[in-house]
């Protein structure tokens, strides 16, 4: 599947068939506002469209139904673990369940913890509803 969410995530948006944006940070706002006033503070900063990419609610929705359309039984059986232990499927499933409900979301590329650190300052004034940094040894929720 090549969408511009997979090209913006370089190809990395996949671990064992579950969603993981490894080195981004997926932030959800209850609206498109809010998340284009947050998407504004980062081009402030000189973040760019390689590093930023904001989405309505209904995109995401299609990218995950072609995401799943995609995978296979293993994928299937990885969501289910990731279920069970409430990480990267839970987190997906809570993403699709507020986009359902008209939220607006922002992924940020986000290699380091001092980044992490520095981003969360800046995106909570925006009130965000959740964000989470996926790195190599697992998802960190920053609120």
């Amino acid at each position: 599947m090549t969408t511009h969410l997979t090209r913006f995530f370089h190809d990395s948006e996949t671990s064992f068939g579950v969603f993981y944006p490894k080195d981004y940070l997926i932030c959800t706002f209850p609206s498109l506002e809010q998340t284009a006033r947050a998407a504004l503070a980062f081009r402030k900063l000189g973040l760019n469209d390689d590093d930023l990419l904001t989405l309505p609610g209904w995109e995401l929705l299609e990218y995950f139904a072609e995401f799943r359309e995609q995978s296979g039984l293993w994928s299937g059986l990885m969501k289910v673990i990731s279920r069970a232990f409430a990480t990267e499927q839970s987190f997906a499933d809570d993403d699709a369940l507020k986009a359902n409900h008209g939220a607006g979301f922002l992924a940020v590329r986000c290699a380091s913890a001092q980044d992490a650190a520095r981003y969360r300052e800046l995106l909570l004034p925006c009130e965000p509803l959740s964000m989470h940094r996926y790195t190599a040894g697992g998802v960190q929720s920053l609120i």
